[in-house]
């Protein structure tokens, strides 16, 4: 649970007084909510408090991604973009290109701490949004889920 609070952290967590995180946002927006699949359920990372919310107690894992070694990763992280965030952008194409963007800033300081630590990480775009989304209770006209990532031993 350290190393998964400190990847968490690494990722999306506050580094500044006014809550800015870790990872470099395109206009600062933090458009993320992030999600932790695990064996035990599904988390929310709450980055304010670096602590996670349980959202689910069952073991969701193979639902993302279509290859077989999600189901046996020791967390999954599914990045949902809420769209509300970017609204301003007025255009949903071009707030989901934003997204992408801070997708990978977010990956790549997760990855940064999971190989100090020796951990294996796989970003993933083979997944089926609708089912995430379904599996989270999200509307698929207000979020969007950019990437998915398997992180283990």
């Amino acid at each position: 649970m350290e190393q998964l609070s400190q990847l968490l952290w690494s990722g999306y967590g506050p580094n500044r007084d006014d809550l800015k995180k870790t990872s470099a946002s395109s206009r600062g927006k933090y458009p993320f909510d992030i999600y932790v699949f695990m064996s035990i359920g599904i988390f929310k990372y709450l980055p304010d408090e670096n602590a996670l919310e349980l959202i689910n107690n069952k073991d969701y894992r193979a639902s993302t991604g279509t290859q077989d070694f999600v189901a046996n990763a020791s967390v999954d992280i599914v990045l949902v973009g809420v769209l509300e965030r970017e609204a301003d952008l007025g255009d949903v194409d071009l707030m989901k290109a934003k997204m992408d963007l801070d997708t990978g800033h977010v990956l790549q300081n997760m990855f940064m701490y999971a190989a100090s630590e020796g951990l294996k990480c796989v970003p993933r775009g083979m997944f089926v949004e609708a089912d995430l989304l379904k599996i989270l209770e999200l509307d698929s006209t207000k979020y969007y889920i950019p990437l998915t990532a398997s992180i283990g031993k």
